[in-house]
């Protein structure tokens, strides 16, 4: 039982950081969108040529 209520715990926290990130970016999008939030032009360059390919 108490490793449930750890998981959950684990869970709600994965949760709250997540809305911190939506947040964050301005507009809905892609994942092109939270690469350039998160890592950067580069990356988010990147990861766009892999979705177009």
């Amino acid at each position: 039982m108490v490793s449930f209520l750890i998981a959950g715990f684990v869970a709600v926290l994965a949760a709250i950081c997540y809305a911190e990130l939506a947040s964050a970016v301005p507009t809905a999008g892609s994942s092109y969108t939270y690469a350039y939030t998160t890592i950067g032009e580069i990356f988010a360059w990147i990861i766009a040529w892999d979705l177009i390919l």
